[in-house]
């Protein structure tokens, strides 16, 4: 692979610029941020249904905003977890307007989310 070829030839800038370019290309941070809402529930249909109501309010609220992208909701990894069942909703939201657009999905979150901004793991919980 190219990253273990640059790396194992010790050529970390070359890598630090194909990394930066991968990301630039594909809205990775630093190029977004990354809002991450997890949504559980003690039933798994219940915690799948809000997940995509969820999903589906965040879509019309932030419908004119080109630069803002909302994955469909996702199970996380693990799924069920301290009683609950687990779906992931990840939103690339541009890295100029990152803390208002993040301020903005917070509103709309109840008591049934979390919300993780420029998360760690996308799928874990």
């Amino acid at each position: 692979s190219p990253f273990l070829n640059r790396l194992s030839l010790r050529q970390f800038d070359a890598w630090y610029e194909d990394e930066l370019q991968m990301r630039k290309r594909f809205t990775y941070p630093p190029f977004c941020g990354i809002v991450k809402i997890i949504v559980e529930n003690t039933n798994q249909i219940t915690a799948r249904r809000l997940s995509e109501e969820y999903t589906t309010s965040l879509r019309k609220i932030f419908s004119g905003n080109q630069g803002i992208i909302i994955a469909d909701p996702l199970p996380s990894e693990p799924i069920f977890s301290r009683g609950k069942f687990h779906f992931v909703i990840i939103i690339k939201v541009p890295a100029e307007t990152q803390y208002e657009d993040a301020q903005k999905i917070n509103q709309q979150i109840t008591d049934s989310c979390k919300v993780d901004f420029n998360p760690i793991s996308l799928q874990s919980i």
